[in-house]
């Protein structure tokens, strides 16, 4: 193995950790957050959150499937998790200028992320577009940004994705 070949390797490992540990962290945080949400605006079962992300791909069936689509929503979930922060990882590069301000490019990541959730993926999903409500609206922002934004914004910091 030549001294780039090992310093690619390097650097793939590197972009794979940081992203499962900053897809894993968003996963559960985004999760915990939504949930509590969901209780608080008055819904009986969680596990219908997870119907709903399975609805993306498998429409109302979704949600009379039982626990397979359960299953399925937790998969979807952690995709996006992951999908998003690997965006983030491999975008970082061009953010080094700014990078003692993680927090800040996370915050506005979360921004971005609730953007693309709500004009791109749902939208093309079998979901489609939900429309706006200035409560879901403004308690999804802050969501995304404090439990997706900012961790995944910290790890690459951490990781040194943003030096």
């Amino acid at each position: 193995m030549t001294a780039t070949q090992s310093l690619q390797q390097s650097q793939t490992s590197g972009v794979l950790k940081a992203v499962l540990q900053a897809g894993t962290l968003v996963c559960l945080l985004v999760a915990g957050g939504t949930t509590l949400k969901y209780k608080l605006m008055g819904g009986e079962n969680p596990a219908r959150l997870l119907n709903f992300a399975a609805s993306g791909i498998f429409g109302e069936a979704a949600y009379s499937e039982g626990s397979t689509m359960i299953v399925v929503g937790i998969l979807l979930h952690v995709a996006v998790s992951v999908v998003w922060s690997l965006l983030f990882i491999l975008l970082s590069s061009q953010l080094r200028k700014i990078s003692k301000y993680w927090w800040l490019l996370g915050a506005m990541y979360g921004i971005v992320i609730w953007a693309g959730m709500v004009f791109f993926v749902i939208p093309l999903s079998r979901i489609g577009f939900l429309g706006f409500d200035i409560v879901n609206v403004v308690t999804d922002i802050v969501n995304l940004t404090l439990c997706a934004g900012l961790p995944i914004a910290y790890v690459a910091a951490k990781q040194g994705f943003l030096r």
